[in-house]
């Protein structure tokens, strides 16, 4: 009786420290450009896996707007949004390139979708630095 009593203690601490550190989880302080960047690849992304645009047209528009990411401000890697920046520039980067071999016919749309939510998991780790 005692060795329950012990296991549903050890069991409720464990419990609730793992609540305790999902609801401390900090957002990532971003550019709000960067955010913005981010949102719109996804909404191309979007509109290919909704078949709206074919993958040609996606390819066609992330290609274009990974080229106006030089007019992104640049930050230090001292800056405290420079890693969501990165992160969020890395994301688009990839989907572009997903969007590239989903063009070719060299993958499928459950890999655009993949890099579409790892950029949507990372844009939601973020809140826009003022």
């Amino acid at each position: 009786m005692k060795q329950i009593k012990i296991i549903t203690l050890i069991m409720s601490i464990l419990i609730s420290s793992l609540f305790t550190g999902c609801s401390s989880q900090k957002l990532k302080p971003i550019d709000e450009s960067y955010y913005k960047y981010g949102q719109k690849a996804l909404e191309i992304a979007d509109q290919c896996l909704n078949f709206e645009i074919t993958p040609e047209e996606t390819y066609e528009k992330l290609n274009s707007l990974c080229e106006s990411a030089d007019s992104l401000p640049k930050n230090d890697s001292n800056d405290e949004t420079h890693t969501a920046n990165f992160s969020i520039d890395t994301d688009v980067t990839l989907l572009s390139y997903e969007s590239l071999t989903l063009k070719l016919g060299k993958s499928d749309y459950s890999e655009f979708k993949e890099k579409r939510d790892d950029l949507y998991n990372d844009l939601s780790e973020c809140k826009i630095e003022e």
